[in-house]
């Protein structure tokens, strides 16, 4: 099957990180071509939701209203709805044969800034793309609930949020890991992530079926 002009922002239409230039869009098979406009179609209806959010929530609110949660939490679950995790995640530093590294994963205390430290993946690479936006909506909603006065409510999203982001850094973690010990066996890094599916699912599934 021929290839299909994608111009999506999420993926192919895109700034290039070594030039600055946006790019005009790219070529891609024709079922990567639906993913992207699902995922850009996706992106829209949480950008939308989010504009609602910050639009419904002055700054030092001093009691975090029901709709902004629920656009919080509904955010959220468009994002997990329809969410495909890569098979392969592709570091800025990837493991090599000279040097073990234990992945270190982040704090939450204080709010970290997204994709940060060693263990960083590339922004140029169009598979880290799902696990990168989803982290940082995490981090993002946890600034957000920082602005507003304890509740329950706001406890009980904020521990979610907490264990998506574990989550997150977990999958990183086993990618790593997996890459590190393929090295180790003889491949060479441009071959690590070849082949590999962890199955993992995000814990705010639970949220959606629970």
């Amino acid at each position: 099957m021929s290839s299909r002009l994608c111009t999506c922002s999420t993926y192919c239409s895109i700034v290039d990180p070594g030039t600055g230039i946006r790019r005009p869009g790219a070529l891609v098979p024709p079922l990567t071509y639906q993913n992207h406009q699902r995922d850009q179609a996706l992106n829209e209806a949480t950008q939308s939701l989010h504009r609602q959010t910050y639009g419904q929530a002055p700054s030092n609110t001093s009691i975090p209203g029901p709709s902004l949660l629920q656009n919080l939490m509904n955010e959220v679950k468009f994002r997990v709805k329809f969410m495909i995790l890569p098979s392969v995640l592709f570091f800025c530093n990837p493991p090599t044969r000279n040097e073990t590294k234990i992945f270190e994963y982040q704090s939450v205390d204080p709010i970290p800034n997204p994709n940060d430290g060693f263990f960083a993946l590339s922004h140029a690479e169009s598979s880290n793309s799902t696990v990168l936006t989803h982290e940082s909506h995490c981090i993002e909603i946890l600034r957000t609930l920082s602005n507003t006065a304890a509740s329950e409510d706001r406890e009980q999203l904020e521990d979610l949020i907490k264990e998506e982001l574990y989550a997150i850094w977990q999958f990183k973690e086993r990618e790593w890991n997996r890459q590190q010990t393929v090295i180790a066996d003889g491949a060479d890094s441009d071959h690590a992530g070849i082949s590999h599916n962890t199955g993992k699912r995000f814990c705010f599934s639970k949220v959606l079926n629970g």
